[in-house]
């Protein structure tokens, strides 16, 4: 039965075993950040939602547009325009529905740049924020999302405890001795693991231009080796954010940054 006294049991039982792990407590700084990428992750959800409201709508009375951010500006200029809007005989009650859902979406958008430019001015004054940015493929997003979700690493032994945490290794199912490795895990934070994944599509997309302009770097050359070998239902990219996520944990245990060496 779970109610506060076996609560408080289990808590002072767990305290006893001498391989108990302990989170971390997070400082007021890694808080406020944390709760920064709350509120931009959130404020990209409802830009999405407004755009597909706004298209949606919008094809109904035969205006198409496809998908995507830069669609959506052509389609934003159109309701914009009374005269167009009246030249496809749109009904009124729509052309307002269209502009309003128009105004939710430039709402999102501009808090989102609002949310980003706080989050970026704020790592140009962390240290920690400064080194996972030295990684090749973090950006300041990234980087500020990992330390104020894991500080400076303390809390893991090596950077592959971290790439668990994170769901980027394969799951285990081992009896007697016998280790089985199944598929990708997944646990972990999904915003931190989707924020590595879209790093780790950013270099294999130009690891290649890259290798023959001989401007590569250890992840690129770490990226062709992949594609060399690939074998059937291995997934490049979350091979690279494993990566990415223990080099980022080296580098802010040490407190370094990370030294490219070109080929």
């Amino acid at each position: 039965m779970k109610n506060d006294a076996n609560d408080a049991e289990a808590i002072y039982v767990c305290s006893l075993q001498h391989n108990t792990r302990f989170i971390k407590v997070k400082t007021l700084e890694d808080s406020a950040i944390a709760s920064l990428h709350t509120n931009r992750h959130a404020c990209v959800k409802n830009m999405v939602e407004a755009g597909n409201r706004m298209r949606g709508c919008a094809a109904e009375f035969g205006i198409v547009v496809a998908k995507g951010h830069s669609h959506i500006k052509d389609l934003l200029a159109i309701i914009d325009s009374p005269e167009k809007m009246a030249t496809l005989n749109i009904p009124d009650i729509a052309q307002w529905n269209l502009t309003k859902l128009a105004e939710t979406y430039r709402h999102a958008q501009k808090m989102l740049d609002e949310v980003t430019e706080m989050i970026v001015g704020y790592g140009e004054t962390s240290a920690l924020i400064q080194c996972a940015m030295s990684c090749p493929g973090i950006g300041p997003i990234t980087a500020s999302a990992l330390v104020a979700k894991i500080s400076d690493g303390s809390a893991f032994d090596n950077g592959r405890q971290l790439a668990a945490f994170l769901g980027l290794v394969p799951s285990q199912n081992s009896t007697g001795g016998k280790s089985t490795l199944g598929k990708i895990s997944k646990t972990g934070d999904r915003y931190l693991r989707a924020l590595l994944c879209q790093c780790a599509h950013s270099i294999i997309r130009f690891s290649e231009h890259r290798t023959k302009e001989c401007k590569d770097t250890q992840l690129d050359r770490f990226v062709m080796r992949l594609k060399a070998n690939h074998k059937a239902g291995c997934n490049i990219a979350i091979a690279l954010a494993n990566k990415m996520a223990r080099i980022v944990w080296a580098l802010l245990k040490r407190g370094d940054k990370f030294e490219t060496k070109v080929a």
